[in-house]
């Protein structure tokens, strides 16, 4: 990051309400201030908006989720079988998973 001693110039802008409005819920959406997006824009930078808050907790359980099929794979590789309880048991983690990004 830039720090803001490189930055000499000062910049103050007039905004409508409308244009107002706009700006803050693009500053909520992406966790930009205004100095941020403004910078982002005049470098044609791609400005995305921040991921929920949920979003580590789902990557870890989804990262779990692929360190079981991983051990279930490894396992009937080894014994060519593949227990009922381990497949319940995967199956039960994906549908919490999977309900918890719906009601994202």
């Amino acid at each position: 990051m830039i720090s803001t001693r490189n930055r000499q110039n000062r910049v103050e802008i007039r905004l409508n309400d409308n244009e107002d409005i706009k700006l803050h819920n693009l500053m909520r959406d992406t966790g930009f201030n205004a100095s941020q997006l403004i910078r982002s824009l005049i470098l044609h930078t791609e400005i995305k908006t921040r991921p929920p808050d949920e979003y580590p907790k789902l990557l870890r359980e989804l990262s779990a989720i692929g360190n079981n099929v991983n051990q279930i794979a490894r396992k009937a590789n080894s014994t060519d079988t593949v227990s009922a309880a381990d497949i319940i048991e995967m199956k039960k983690a994906f549908d919490i998973l999977s309900e918890e990004v719906r009601n994202i």
